[in-house]
């Protein structure tokens, strides 16, 4: 466990409010337009944490642990209240104001009675802030601590199950969006992340992204011109990493993919992470998850439209690796490609058939 006491800092010259900030820092590209994250060091930490903190009115904060994947989330102690401190790279993937729609998403799913993690907003009320890092400006939001832990993984059968439990319940809970509200995903789109299209460079893998991309935009389309009820705003990346185990249940963190969307689509971006898994060890996760699901709510997924959705996601995160060029890009493109060759070789049998 690492505990660091943070100083608080010096006051400023002329208190007031801090003005608003940008709710996502620009992209920063290196050599040959490729895109890398930067997430802060241990080192770094202290000042970080005390100068974001310093936004919310707080100081004399206790680093507790970090933990790390796309954001780093500093879990900080002050006082008494145990608090989860979300620090975003320097890159970002989301459209702007994607912090204001996280927080008027969790504040409606509590008030529908769901166990959701809510965000403090800053002494002038906005739901995150900037602070200067030692490589540029990263983005901070505060949020409650979810006590617990983590999901292993890969994830037990019972663990699916209570994940297809939270993900229907998520459903019911979830707020119909008729129109696109700002700074959610768009889920009519393969490619949801505020990113530019890089499939193009993927080498010899471009091709069968591109074909890949068509063929499920295509299903895309007929899902939203046929579905008959209206978008709802949906987590967007519910799998066993961004739930806790908090007592006799799981707790989902992390709605930063908020995605407007169909129930389909969110579903189809847990069954990607799973089946990888069942297929690594022959399990029955997206089994077991399906009947949690359907023991709180009709399963929405059809086998027609599955595959397709199964495609999109494996399409718009072979994207994403090739925007952020993170260590391990071809393997993560090769992992990718193996799952879309059969679709792809399958849509266009289809398509000659037709």
């Amino acid at each position: 466990m690492l505990v660091v006491t943070t100083p608080a800092p010096p006051e400023p010259s002329h208190p007031g409010p801090t003005p608003p900030e940008p709710s996502q820092p620009a992209p920063t590209t290196s050599g040959g337009g490729a895109t890398r994250t930067q997430c802060p060091r241990d080192a770094d930490l202290p000042h970080l944490v005390a100068a974001a903190l310093a936004r919310w009115g707080l100081r004399g904060a206790d680093v507790v642990g970090v933990r790390r994947s796309y954001n780093t989330v500093v879990h900080v102690e002050v006082g008494h209240r145990h608090l989860a401190l979300r620090v975003a790279p320097r890159v970002g993937v989301h459209a702007p104001g994607s912090d204001e729609a996280e927080r008027t998403l969790l504040d409606h799913l509590a008030a529908a009675g769901a166990a959701v993690p809510r965000v403090h907003p800053t002494i002038d009320g906005a739901a995150s802030t900037t602070v200067d890092g030692p490589h540029g400006r990263v983005t901070c939001m505060l949020l409650d601590w979810v006590p617990g832990s983590e999901v292993p993984r890969p994830a037990t059968p019972g663990d699916a199950a209570d994940l297809g439990r939270l993900s229907a319940t998520l459903h019911d809970a979830a707020p119909t969006a008729p129109g696109p509200p700002s700074g959610v995903l768009d889920g009519r789109r393969v490619l949801t992340f505020h990113v530019p299209d890089r499939l193009g460079e993927a080498g010899d893998h471009a091709p069968l992204l591109l074909a890949a991309r068509a063929s499920a935009q295509r299903a895309l389309d007929d899902l939203w011109s046929s579905a008959p009820e209206p978008p709802r705003l949906l987590h967007g990346d519910l799998t066993p990493a961004n739930v806790v185990r908090s007592g006799d249940r799981l707790v989902p963190i992390d709605f930063q993919d908020a995605l407007r969307g169909h129930p389909e689509q969110d579903v189809a971006i847990t069954l990607v992470r799973l089946a990888r898994d069942d297929a690594a060890d022959g399990g029955e996760r997206c089994a077991a998850f399906r009947a949690g699901y359907e023991a709180v709510r009709p399963w929405p997924l059809t086998p027609d439209v599955a595959p397709h959705l199964a495609a999109a996601r494996s399409v718009q995160l072979a994207n994403l690796g090739l925007v952020l060029r993170n260590p391990g890009l071809a393997e993560h493109l090769d992992l990718h490609a193996r799952a879309l060759r059969p679709y792809v070789e399958r849509s266009g049998a289809a398509a000659a058939d037709r």
